[in-house]
């Protein structure tokens, strides 16, 4: 497995996210079972644009060959997922969002934890 497609995938995927709860959160928090307050649709377009963020991050930073800079990048972004990870199945185990979407973002994110933990642990400098 080649970290640089793993990082053009993991950009492709967040940058939809990002995209979609910055630029129409009301549709995307109803998809989750939520009433898009004021409050929601402001962290919701946080959400986004932190996503964008790191989607950008991936995409300029998937060529790059140095293997200290390389385990940085993994480090950050491992540190995003993880951090998804436990709000999502918070979400779902704790708040009992059982939809498909939530379910749906838990599988994702545990294949990118899974993935990038891989990187984190055997691609050491």
């Amino acid at each position: 497995m080649k970290l640089n497609i793993v990082l053009l995938v993991w950009a492709i995927i967040v940058a939809l996210f990002g995209l979609g709860f910055f630029f129409v959160p009301e549709m995307l928090l109803a998809g989750y079972g939520e009433t898009a307050t004021p409050a929601h649709v402001a962290m919701a377009r946080l959400y986004g644009g932190a996503s964008l963020a790191l989607a950008v991050l991936a995409w300029l930073t998937r060529s790059i060959t140095d293997p200290s800079a390389r385990r940085k990048i993994v480090t950050a972004i491992l540190v995003y997922a993880l951090t998804n990870l436990v709000v999502f199945l918070k979400t779902t185990l704790i708040d009992g969002n059982n939809k498909p979407s939530a379910w749906f973002n838990v599988i994702l994110v545990t294949v990118f934890v899974c993935i990038y933990g891989y990187f984190y642990i055997t691609k050491k400098e």
